[in-house]
Order: structure tokens, then C-alpha cells, then sequence
């Protein structure tokens, strides 16, 4: 888990609002919330990618100094099991969808970040079951 950390930190330095987030408590509580609601509408991939986004704000926050450690892997566990996934997991689903969004530019493409979300978990099945998926 902690190479996906190092990963995600680094990424948030290329991102506009960078790894400096006074709100990224906020910005983690909205993130829980848009992890609840797209699990109630049945869209697992959309769930598995909030997911993703609990565990790079909950990394924000530990970084920012407001949370420490224990509290930051409380919540990535929280979202990996909500949608039972492994953490390692979890955190690569976000390093899928923000390294998209570093690209020079910062675009914001969803159907692009959903695509590369999905390829990701379909090859982390793949391993796990072989061909039998």
C-alpha cells in the first residue's frame, strides 16, 4: 500500500489544486457520500472509482496533518471493503483515474477515467480467476 500512497502523492502535485488541501476533509466527506449514492444506484464501476477517491483524499488529509496514519487506512479500508475490494486495489483504481487527470491540461474525462478503471479491475480478475471469467 505504501508504494500506491507515494504514487497518489506525487500525482496530487500535478494536479490544479496540488498536494497542499486544507479542505481535503470536506472534500473526503463529499467523496463518502458520492461512494454511498452510486452504490445505491447499482453502479459498481462508479462505486469501485469513488472508492478510489476515498482513499486519495483520505491520503490528502494525512498529508495536510489532518489525520494521521492510522486514521488514513481506517478510511481506505473502509472503501475497499465497501466495495470489496483489496486496498492495493483500491488505491490503483485512483492512480488509474488521476494519473488521467494529470496529463498537461488536467482534463476531466469521466468515460475515459470509467474505461481505465474497468480495464484495470477486468485484468486484476483475470489474474485472480484466469480464463474462466
Amino acid at each position: 500500500m505504501k508504494t500506491q500512497i507515494n504514487t497518489l502523492v506525487a500525482l496530487a502535485g500535478h494536479l490544479p489544486t496540488g498536494l497542499r488541501d486544507p479542505r481535503a476533509l470536506d472534500k473526503l466527506e463529499r467523496e463518502l457520500e458520492e461512494l454511498k449514492e452510486a452504490a445505491i444506484a447499482g453502479d459498481h464501476l462508479g462505486a469501485a472509482m469513488e472508492a478510489g477517491d476515498v482513499g486519495y483524499y483520505a491520503i490528502k488529509a494525512e498529508s495536510n496533518g489532518l489525520m494521521n496514519e492510522a486514521q488514513r487506512d481506517k478510511f481506505i479500508r473502509y472503501a475497499a471493503d465497501f466495495v470489496d475490494l483489496e486496498p492495493e486495489m483500491l488505491l490503483d483504481c485512483a492512480i488509474a483515474k488521476y494519473e488521467l487527470r494529470a496529463i498537461p491540461g488536467n482534463p476531466k474525462d469521466d468515460a475515459a477515467e470509467r474505461k481505465a478503471v474497468a480495464a484495470l479491475l477486468l485484468r486484476d480478475l483475470a489474474r485472480q480467476y484466469g480464463p474462466r471469467i
